[in-house]
């Protein structure tokens, strides 16, 4: 589940005074926080037509374009299953996207869910690619979890090139397994451990 966003609106405060989990050469991560609010909603907003065809209908009563929707990004920032990460530039801290982490299992599983989008006016940048990197660092290190697993629809083909390129293998195929604006959609199963992620880091 991956797509993009855009937005013209800085953030308030510097990259450094947000307290990112994870920095790059052009990105870095960091929790969203309420002085987000609007700068997140215009992005949304602005990327809508680009990232509506890839999202679920939302529930009753969540607008995910609006107030609402970044209240949930905020309930789900920092949870027992979930974590939800800006992408932010590095140069100037705008937000560029959004990173989830969602269905975290620990015990015999040790395992996690990785969702990601990028703004329609940052697309073709190396943000989003960097920025998963970024996350599965941030797993394997301090979430300490042992698999990262991302499901896409195939004709997503930015989304896949992103998987490919930070190191994620295909591990199969599930038939009509996300409802994805009210139709059941096919998705592919990409997966990597943390075993693997250490190879592929070496070989980057």
């Amino acid at each position: 589940m991956a797509a993009s966003s855009s937005g013209t609106t800085k953030n308030e405060a510097a990259p450094e005074q947000r307290q990112p989990v994870a920095v790059g050469k052009l990105v870095l991560l960091r929790f969203p926080e309420e002085a987000d609010r609007a700068a997140y909603i215009a992005l949304r907003r602005e990327s809508r037509a680009f990232l509506e065809p890839w999202e679920p209908l939302p529930r009753p009563g969540l607008d995910p374009w609006g107030d609402s929707g970044f209240d949930r990004e905020l309930q789900l920032a920092d949870t027992e299953h979930t974590r939800r990460l800006l992408i932010c530039r590095k140069t100037d801290g705008l937000i560029v996207g959004r990173l989830g982490i969602s269905g975290i299992e620990r015990g015999i599983l040790q395992t996690c869910h990785l969702g990601y989008w990028i703004g329609a006016a940052h697309v073709r940048r190396g943000y989003c690619t960097e920025a998963v990197r970024l996350a599965l660092g941030y797993v394997f290190t301090a979430l300490k979890l042992h698999r990262v697993e991302v499901n896409l629809q195939p004709d997503n083909v930015a989304s896949r090139g992103v998987a490919i390129a930070a190191g994620l293998k295909q591990e199969g195929y599930s038939p009509r397994y996300i409802k994805i604006r009210g139709q059941w959609k096919d998705h592919e199963r990409w997966a990597i451990t943390i075993e693997d992620w250490c190879e592929h880091g070496q070989r980057s």
